[in-house]
This record gives C-alpha cells, structure tokens and sequence, in this order.
C-alpha cells in the first residue's frame, strides 16, 4: 500500500535477479516521488534566492519559503515563526546546543547540568557533550534524576541543578517511544527546558509539540521520505531571542555596524536569525510536498506495528537468534554464531537491505552489554511479502557461514 508513491519500487536498477526488500529505513525513507517533482518544480519555475529581491522570481521563491514554513508549523502543530530550517537532525541538534549556554549560568561558567538520555544517537549525545564537558551527566531514568534534584534542591533551599534535558522521542535501536517523559518531566515540576530529538519518532508517530510540552524539537526530512538535506527545528518563539545561532552571515542579520573597536550587529527576528546564508530551497520545497501527504494519510502512522509483531514473533521462535529489540518498525537482532556486519552482507546478497553495527548509539549498546546489531527497520509501505522474505532469508545466514 502506497509504494507507488515512491518511484524507487518500480525504476529500481539494482540486480534485476534480486527482490528488493528494503528494511533499512530507520537509517533514511525512500524519497517520496511527491516531494521530489516539488524539488524539481522549485528548480525549474521559481528558482531564486528568498528574500532577496523585488523582482517576480524571487518573490515566488520567498513565497515558497512561507508556504513551507506554514505546512512544516502544521506537521509539528505549533506557529510558522517557531519552524527554523536546517540541513538535518544533526545540524538542528547542534544549534541548540550552541545556542542555550545562558540556561546553565547567567555569570559565565557553566554550572548548571544536562540531563542526556542514554538511548540517545551520537547526534544527541555528542553535541553536548563535546560543548560542557562535566557539566553534561548520562541518564536511563531521565524522570528519577530530576525528582531526586527537585527533591535536594527544596529540602536544601538552592536552585535544582538540571538546567536542561535533552532526551530522544524514539531510539533507533528499540523503537520504544519516549515522547511521554516531556510530560512526565513536567508533571514533576521541572522548569528548565526539554529539547527533543524526533528524528525517528516523527516517521512512526503523529505529533504536537504543544502537547508533547517540550521547548525544542528537531527532525530530518529524509526520515519521513523527503529529500536529503533539509530538516527543522522547532523552537519556542519567545526563546528565540535568547539562543544564539550557529551561524553568522547573509540575511540573519537586521544590520551591521562598524563601531570603535569592532563591529556591531543586530540580529533579524524570529527564525532568520538561524537562518544564515542561502538556503537548500528545492529541499524545503520538498519537504513541505511530503509533511503534505502524511498530514492528508495520517492512517499511515503505525502500519509498520503488525509487521513488526510478525516478525518479533517469529524471532522469538527461532534458537538461533538472538532478540533484543522489536517496537514501532525496528528490530534490533543477531544470529547466534555470526557476526552482525556478516549476517547484514549475507541478507545483501538475498537483496534484503538492513543495517549493522553500533547504530551511532555505542554508549547505551554498551551499557546494555550487547554490542553490534542487525537493525531492520520498516515503514508505512513495507508488505507482509517484504516479511516473509526476509525471515526466509534469515533462516539461511547460518548455513551461508557454514554453522549447519
């Protein structure tokens, strides 16, 4: 259901000898054949730079932008002014961390905390991490270390530590939806601000980020079948003036003034002000075509969980593997006796495509004492063929090693 609106399954022009059962979508979707005539049409009828220029052109392009920024509020649920585009998750991660230094400490040094989530990609992690040092403390019960520094903080009469938590909607090693714990932060009395990774949630889960009650939220556009190279941020209106951007030039600035000794500028407001230099316009073109198609077949969301119960079934039957993970599309496995990047070339070569390794998740993998995975991961035009066929295939890993 709905794979002809992706052209890949039909024009596909890998080994024709081969199915093409691909299972690797927590790693990106298939682009969307709506959202890549959208990028084509921007290139080839409106193609100029936004905000930039009074001539015709230009203005449909800084049209385009608005409509985009509009359909992008309404897949988040929140304003247009609050939607930031950026390249990717990554990027999008990277602002905000840059950006919320006055949250740990109005007089310089860093002594607030943040709480990162443990299941968290390296995206997460690294991007606080490598920006606070020890200020940045690693958690599975995100809950439990803020009521415990709630807790301290009234019984001692100071200020809570935790400033900032910065947790993921979705893992995409274990597929378990961890949106709920911005509420439940909430609901405890956490004042700070709660930054969410959606990369993954946002493909297997309808959402609202009023509701969700976070401050900021990013996701990657080609997660949900969008060209590569463009995603958004989320982020509070009123915050905005207060996170600084992560990039200086073009366009986020309202003026620039050469002062005694130095320079002296005023940033644009609302999102431009992270908006710097020219931006990948087809992309958000994109994108806006395929948050279009999900906000039209909402029903798509969790197609992918009967699937993934058929599977986590029929893996939990067979002596020879070893489950670990298996909720909202992706299954997290190894096949006892191989190792995870032999067992992903050997499903290769049957033209079942999943991923290996660590998942750019190695602390929680870690912790966890498991190590590299096979990671097969589904969406919404997944078939019970592609299944079935994979299972099969499965079965035969073993004895491709010579193991029976």
């Amino acid at each position: 259901m709905y794979r002809e609106e992706f052209e890949i399954f039909e024009k596909n022009e890998l080994d024709e000898a081969l199915p093409f059962v691909y299972l690797d979508n927590a790693a990106t979707m298939q682009r969307m054949t709506a959202g890549l005539l959208a990028e084509q049409d921007f290139y080839t009828k409106k193609n100029a730079n936004p905000l930039r220029g009074v001539y015709e052109l230009s203005e449909l392009a800084t049209a385009e932008l608005w409509q985009a920024r509009e359909m992008t509020a309404k897949f988040l649920g929140c304003e247009p002014l609050e939607v930031i585009f950026v390249k990717n998750a990554t990027e999008g991660l990277n602002l905000l961390a840059n950006g919320i230094e006055e949250w740990l400490d109005k007089d310089g040094g860093h002594k607030g905390e943040i709480l990162v989530d443990l299941e968290s990609h390296h995206s997460n992690l690294l991007a606080f991490s490598e920006r606070y040092g020890e200020k940045v403390r690693i958690t599975e019960d995100l809950v439990s270390e803020v009521k415990l520094d709630l807790e301290h903080a009234d019984t001692s009469g100071v200020e809570p530590k935790i400033k900032i938590v910065a947790m993921t909607g979705m893992s995409n090693v274990t597929g378990v939806d961890r949106s709920g714990i911005a509420k439940e932060l909430r609901g405890s009395g956490f004042q700070g601000l709660i930054l969410m990774d959606a990369a993954q949630l946002v493909a297997h889960k309808k959402i609202n980020v009023k509701e969700l009650g976070v401050d900021g939220l990013v996701f990657s556009g080609h997660k949900i079948g969008a060209p590569m190279g463009v995603g958004a941020v989320y982020l509070k209106y009123d915050l905005m003036k207060k996170v600084k951007p992560l990039n200086y030039g073009g366009e986020m600035v309202e003026s620039v003034k050469l002062v005694e000794g130095g320079v002296k500028m005023s940033f644009a407001p609302g999102p431009s002000k992270f908006e710097g230099g020219t931006l990948n316009m087809g992309a958000i073109a994109g994108l806006s075509a395929t948050e279009e198609f999900w906000l039209k077949h909402s029903e798509i969301y969790g197609v992918e969980t009967g699937l993934t119960e058929r599977i986590r079934e029929e893996l939990e039957k067979d002596e020879n593997i070893e489950l670990y993970f298996a909720e909202n599309g992706i299954i997290s496995f190894n096949v006892k006796g191989v190792h995870a990047h032999d067992a992903a070339q050997i499903l290769a070569d049957f033209g079942v495509m999943v991923r290996a390794g660590m998942m750019c998740a190695e602390p929680f993998l870690t912790e966890k004492k498991i190590g590299a995975v096979v990671r097969a991961s589904l969406a919404f035009y997944n078939t019970n063929i592609d299944v079935k066929y994979f299972l099969a295939c499965l079965r035969r890993v073993r004895g491709v090693m010579g193991l029976e």
